[in-house]
């Protein structure tokens, strides 16, 4: 569950340093998707469906890592 909560906070952390409004469609649509997971995962977490949330916490750090990604270099994105 600690890994869990460690790949939902470092999404997060990502998430919080975007600024949307300077987001191509596509890396919008990568944001949108991304908060989907984060907050599905902790929807998850809160039931005590761990196995559900490490799946969706995967989802989300792997999202949030292609974000960091394509913000680095917007143009393969837009």
């Amino acid at each position: 569950m600690r890994d869990v909560n460690a790949r939902l906070a470092r999404a997060g952390q990502i998430v919080a340093q975007v600024d949307a409004s300077r987001l191509g469609n596509q890396q919008q649509e990568m944001l949108s998707g991304l908060k989907d997971f984060i907050s599905k995962a902790s929807d998850a977490l809160q039931a005590h469906d761990i196995p559900r949330a490490q799946v969706l916490a995967d989802k989300a750090s792997r999202l949030a890592d292609d974000l960091a990604a394509a913000l680095r270099n917007p143009k393969a994105t837009r």
